[in-house]
């Protein structure tokens, strides 16, 4: 598995398990879209910190919102300056929009 993917999901789960405790699916939900708002304000302050598109991403693809998560990780792609990891970046950009069907 790659970093990417392992990132991604490492920050999906820990952004849950902090966010939520034991909170019902409606209050979970809630609580992700909050923290996507924080993280857009991030980005706004930050607009060049990849690290911000990747957590955000997570957070997207908690919704089940792929296509806004896969703008944030073309995103982060795009603002990657090591070659090889910004071609792995490409690479794992492209296996999730063919497993969430995106264009």
């Amino acid at each position: 598995m790659s970093y990417l993917k392992i990132n991604n999901i490492l920050c999906g789960i820990l952004s849950l398990v902090a966010l939520t405790g034991g909170a019902r699916a409606e209050d979970k939900n809630t609580q992700v879209y909050l923290e996507i708002q924080r993280f857009t304000e991030e980005i706004q302050k930050e607009p060049d910190n990849a690290k911000l598109y990747v957590k955000r991403s997570a957070l997207y693809n908690l919704l089940g919102m792929y296509t806004k998560a896969s703008q944030d990780l073309a995103k982060q792609c795009e603002l990657e300056v090591d070659d090889q990891i910004r071609e792995l970046c490409e690479f794992e950009l492209k296996e999730y929009k063919n497993i969430h069907s995106i264009q």
